[in-house]
């Protein structure tokens, strides 16, 4: 269970529930011996420290725990070789990338796993050939991965798979973004939604465009509010380079406090033990842990008095 609520917080952008969940399960699995379910939350882990441009803590989690290469044969395997393959692509180690993504989908049609809702592996095959700038066959893939998408009635699937025609195609380029858009939003997936703004804002036919200035000011507010450094840096830097500033999420202070770090300080603060706190939200102690030490840091502080001050200020 604490692996599944991983898995959707990541998918939604909270990237800081995401790690906690991810290490309790990691844990967890080391401890007792579940080792089938290591890949998985290395998985979740691996794609949060890529997120946040950890790059190199990434790569050191997966040689710690002997998956720098490689790969096993069960489920939780597909999950890693998804989230190696998107970490190869941030170092721009595309034939490492590629092979990953497709010995993913090799291992998933083996084992009858057809809908692209448990990985979309040829729109994210289709993403990378468009970063690694194989243009004319990411177009050609994405349209293959949008059939796919609504044959299975996949919707994340679909906004994957728009989002690179979205960049690919030389006509209608501007409504089928909006649709990609709009698809991640309805969907919640803030930091996809992000990502796609920010890929939208550098397609030819919006640079230089007041449009420009819009999605990477939207882009950096979602981003910043899921935690993902890597796109943030991305969207603000790109609008630093035309003369704006963006507002960024607070890095100190309550405003910088997630929302699974207000709930868990606020029942510190009331009095609550870090056995009781975990009771009460259902998660693990080491996620308690890890919430509050996020929030110390945040706040400045390194006591329960302090909290309680902090937070009644």
């Amino acid at each position: 269970m604490l692996f599944l609520r991983a898995m959707i917080a990541w998918r939604a952008g909270d990237l800081d529930d995401a790690e906690a969940d991810g290490h309790a399960v990691l844990d967890l699995a080391v401890a007792y011996g579940f080792g089938h379910l290591t890949p998985g939350a290395l998985a979740v882990l691996v794609d949060v420290l890529r997120e946040r441009d950890d790059l190199g803590g990434a790569e050191a989690l997966l040689a710690d725990h002997g998956y720098e290469a490689g790969d096993g044969d069960g489920v939780f395997h597909l999950f890693l070789l998804h989230a190696r393959a998107r970490l190869h692509g941030a170092r721009s180690r595309w034939p490492e990338s590629f092979a990953d993504l497709e010995r993913g989908l090799a291992r998933s049609d083996a084992m009858g796993i057809r809908s692209p809702g448990f990985v979309a592996w040829r729109a994210n095959m289709a993403f990378a050939m468009f970063l690694s700038g194989r243009i004319a066959e990411a177009e050609e893939l994405g349209r293959a991965a949008l059939v796919e998408a609504d044959r299975y009635g996949v919707r994340r699937a679909r906004a994957e798979a728009l989002r690179v025609l979205a960049m690919t195609v030389a006509t209608d380029r501007s409504g089928v973004a909006a649709e990609a858009v709009s698809e991640f939003a309805k969907l919640g997936a803030r930091l996809e939604e992000a990502r796609t703004l920010v890929a939208v804002a550098r397609s030819a036919d919006v640079v230089g465009t007041p449009e420009e200035v819009r999605l990477l000011t939207e882009a950096l507010s979602l981003a910043e509010r899921c935690g993902a450094t890597r796109v943030a840096a991305i969207a603000s830097s790109t609008m630093k380079s035309l003369g704006v500033r963006g507002r960024k999420r607070p890095m100190s202070g309550l405003g910088a406090l997630t929302a699974s770090e207000r709930r868990v300080t606020t029942l510190a603060a009331a009095g609550r033990t870090n056995r009781e706190v975990a009771q009460e939200l259902f998660v693990t102690m080491k996620t308690v842990e890890t919430h509050l030490a996020h929030a110390y840091q945040k706040l400045g502080i390194s006591s329960r008095n302090d909290l309680r001050r902090a937070l009644a200020h």
